[in-house]
């Protein structure tokens, strides 16, 4: 939704607020660019809603907009995108200095600045054939974990790990992944997120892990 208006087209954009920003889980907006006839769209949207909604999540959505709003909002979301570009590069440096195996990054081979990243049909790094251009981008914030298992051509390879092993050993530091595959656990870099902050309190993690009280 960035840039500026396009003359004559309405744009429109779900997004799951809850999945970056801070609002409940199911969670979502509709953003529009573009000039509408806000009776019609909300006679449209009325017959695709409850007349029953959570006022939790509803309020937590006001929530979420009212934090993105200024410069206060931009410096959250820009801090996210530079601790994700951070955590990108150390992970190549880290694999670059490594003699054995080590994780890696879906995403071009060299980064620099921040970017949507786009999936093009020349580049081979995506894995993806017969793609359209300027069709597809990659979020910077949506950090994809590769770990060892397969080839490049798709192939499974010798020795690997499965990224199910990677993603109990996160969760249980209270790292939060979104989601994961065979060999790819997802994180993604959200505002709330800080350095050596744990999503999950010492007592609980403590009580899951069955330490002793001593």
């Amino acid at each position: 939704m960035s840039g500026d208006r396009v003359e004559g087209k309405i744009i429109y954009e779900t997004q799951s607020t809850h999945k970056l920003l801070a609002a409940f889980s199911q969670a979502s907006m509709i953003h529009v660019k573009g000039d509408i006839n806000e009776e019609t769209f909300n006679e449209a949207y009325m017959m695709h809603t409850t007349t029953s909604p959570h006022y939790g999540i509803v309020a937590s959505t006001e929530t979420a907009a009212a934090m993105m709003k200024g410069n206060a909002g931009k410096r959250l979301i820009n801090g996210s995108i530079e601790r994700a570009i951070k955590f990108r590069k150390e992970i190549k440096r880290l694999k670059s200095e490594s003699d054995g195996w080590f994780f890696d990054v879906w995403q071009p081979e060299h980064i620099d600045g921040a970017e949507c990243w786009p999936l093009r049909s020349d580049s081979a790094w995506h894995g993806f054939k017969n793609i359209d251009n300027e069709h597809m981008y990659l979020d910077p914030i949506k950090v994809t974990i590769l770990t060892p298992g397969m080839k490049k051509d798709g192939t499974m390879d010798e020795f690997g790990i499965p990224a199910s092993l990677v993603a109990k050993y996160l969760d249980e530091r209270g790292h939060h992944r979104r989601k994961n595959r065979s060999i790819q656990p997802a994180v993604p870099v959200q505002h709330w997120y800080r350095q050596n902050q744990s999503s999950e309190p010492a007592g609980a993690r403590s009580l899951n892990l069955n330490a002793p009280l001593t």
